[in-house]
């Protein structure tokens, strides 16, 4: 009879402090530790971002889905931004995909262009930031788990190592070639007419 009691009381230890652990890992479950690019190991803001894109970048964080292609970037932007809502960036390509660790809490993704993050022209955003003297354009990055409906965010003393800036400084253009901006690693084919 004592070895049921003892069996009962060791069961319901394990039971609590289960329970205990679940509800102390709720808290940090769907949470991000910030963004690096792929060769570095710590997390901190991208600020020097091309407006074109292309920069490949490791998410740190928990509540991905184990499939990369099921999470879903954000973008909410931080300038001017009150009651703004965070935007949906393009889904995560192949090479993406593959770098991905979503189990280990690493989402790689590439930045997209600053049309495909915002839906609006060069053009437009050019004329309103350059008349401003501003040459970023800055968002904070979250990730949505679309299959949980869930959102990994960073907590509130992190906030930088979520930050993104595209940086006109960064954006060189070239004339008479399309598409004009370039980043880093791009290949362009130029064909130069000598005549």
């Amino acid at each position: 009879m004592t070895k049921s009691k003892n069996l009962s009381q060791i069961l319901h230890a394990i039971v609590l402090s289960a329970t205990l652990m679940g509800g102390a890992q709720a808290d940090v479950e769907f949470e991000l530790d910030g963004m690096r690019h792929r060769n570095e190991t710590s997390s901190g803001a991208l600020s020097k971002v091309s407006m074109a894109g292309g920069l490949e970048f490791f998410i740190d964080g928990k509540g991905f889905d184990d499939m990369p292609i099921i999470n879903s970037v954000q973008f909410l932007p931080t300038q001017n931004a009150e009651g703004a809502i965070p935007m949906a960036g393009p889904p995560l390509n192949i090479d993406d995909q593959i770098q991905s660790a979503t189990v280990l809490g690493r989402l790689a993704y590439t930045m997209p262009s600053v049309e495909d993050a915002t839906g609006r022209t060069y053009d437009a955003l050019s004329t309103f930031y350059i008349a401003n003297s501003d040459t970023n354009l800055r968002f904070r990055v979250s990730v949505a788990n679309t299959a949980e409906a869930t959102d990994s965010v960073c907590p509130d003393d992190a906030l930088g190592k979520c930050e993104v800036a595209y940086n006109w400084l960064y954006t060189p253009y070239l004339h008479d070639v399309s598409p004009n901006q370039v980043y880093w690693d791009q290949d362009i084919n130029i064909m130069v007419n000598s005549m």
